[in-house]
């Protein structure tokens, strides 16, 4: 293979930007991945010196480390997901109380004691901030 390239060393091969069509480029993690497995899936489970061996040890360390990384990307995805609930929750929540906190305003629109039935059914702060996080959701100002 260096006959092709007399001019080049392996050092400067490697450090020249760009690709080669002689060189192929490196495997991905999920080539590397499957090499790993086809080549677990042809060990012999009663031959323990192939269970012992270097390379042996060094495809279960690969494949370990693999489904390490994709767990982590899983517990990521569940704790996002989990804030997204979360959020949706308090939403839902807010409208609730805003919801009936207006019903009760409504109901008692005409009358003298209006404050004091607000100020019983729910907090004017609460009224307020529960409306203004609807609104935030719903995309109105």
């Amino acid at each position: 293979m260096q006959s092709a390239q007399p001019h080049c060393s392996p050092v400067m091969a490697d450090s020249a930007s760009g690709s080669s069509p002689d060189i192929p480029s490196p495997p991905t993690n999920s080539e590397k991945v499957a090499v790993v497995e086809s080549q677990a899936a042809h060990i012999d489970p009663s031959d323990t010196s192939a269970l012992l061996s270097a390379t042996t040890l060094s495809i279960h360390e690969e494949m370990l480390r693999f489904q390490q990384r994709k767990i982590e990307e899983l517990q990521k995805e569940l704790d996002r997901s989990q804030q997204q609930l979360k959020h949706q929750q308090q939403v839902i929540l807010a409208a609730k109380k805003a919801q009936v906190s207006f019903r009760f305003f409504l109901m008692d629109k005409g009358a003298r004691k209006r404050v004091a039935v607000i100020r019983d059914i729910t907090d004017r702060k609460a009224f307020v901030q529960s409306r203004t996080l609807v609104h935030q959701c719903l995309g109105r100002k």
